[in-house]
């Protein structure tokens, strides 16, 4: 008696339960498990585990046909996220694609919007999820997965040759940055949370503005991810222009996925957590962030 139409899946699952392949110890087979692992990590890659067990749960089959996509906003944030010819790349995409595709079996959209939009559309939950820093704004309309996506430092940037540079390299807090003129971009939380009793300047839309307004001497110090940007310092050919302050590095984030709690897959939040602390022990998260070195 088929009954399986009258059966109906929680959306999206609370919990998973992993199995795995153990290799004896005394076999010294040290080689074949890691050659193993690397073969099902690119299986899940290329959708062809996920295929062979859906291929023996109808359910499972009906159920992704029907599901909509995971929804993450973001902004331009090269290179943990970008867009290209409407196709965002970078870190962030590479792990929760992973994450959410390969190993929870959850389709995965991004969209890339102006930071301000991409927060609001979370908080309403036109969008599922955003990378960002924790912010208690923030954390009123999301809730956080525990795993980071990305560490990184904050570190302190000016403009060549600026007078004041040697005052510089010897600040510590950002309390000691209230007597320059600062610069970020709209709807930077980490700015908004320890810089915004200061003079600071918001108005650029994106980091790419503000970094050319830096350049331009329209300030005097932008605070920001030291990998974001160095990274777009170079490929923005401003090496002549923006230099890093050295010995200024102000504390390390995590980078966390935030689902929205007006979203449907708001119970994902602890298998999240599972995927990625297996992504960390299994190395593949270690292989995303060395690809972009």
């Amino acid at each position: 008696m088929n009954k399986t139409h009258e059966v109906k899946e929680l959306t999206p699952p609370v919990q998973s339960v992993p199995s795995y392949l153990i290799f004896s110890k005394k076999k010294n087979l040290g080689t074949v498990r890691d050659e193993f692992d690397a073969t099902l990590r690119e299986l899940k890659r290329e959708g062809v585990a996920q295929k062979i067990v859906d291929s023996y749960f109808e359910y499972r089959r009906n159920y992704g046909e029907q599901q909509r996509p995971f929804v993450i906003t973001h902004v331009f944030f090269e290179p943990f996220v970008w867009s290209e010819s409407e196709n965002s790349k970078g870190i962030y995409v590479d792990v929760l694609t992973e994450a959410l595709e390969y190993r929870a079996g959850i389709k995965v959209r991004f969209r890339d919007l102006p930071w301000e939009r991409a927060q609001i559309e979370v908080k309403n939950g036109e969008a599922d999820g955003l990378v960002a820093l924790a912010t208690p704004e923030r954390q009123e309309y999301s809730i956080l997965v525990d795993e980071p996506i990305v560490k990184a430092n904050i570190g302190l940037f000016t403009y060549r040759n600026h007078p004041e540079f040697k005052q510089f390299v010897s600040i510590k807090t950002p309390k000691e940055l209230s007597r320059f003129r600062l610069l970020s971009y709209s709807g930077d939380g980490w700015a908004k949370k320890y810089l915004g009793q200061y003079s600071i300047d918001l108005s650029a839309p994106d980091l790419v503005s503000a970094l050319k307004m830096l350049s331009s001497k329209r300030a005097d110090l932008l605070v920001q991810t030291d990998e974001v940007i160095l990274h777009n310092i170079n490929k923005m050919n401003l090496s002549d222009h923006i230099e890093k302050v050295p010995g200024v590095s102000f504390q390390s984030l995590d980078f966390q996925l935030m689902i929205s709690k007006e979203s449907p897959y708001i119970g994902l939040v602890p298998q999240l957590n599972q995927v990625l602390e297996e992504m960390r022990q299994d190395g593949t998260l270690s292989e995303i962030y060395n690809s972009y070195r």
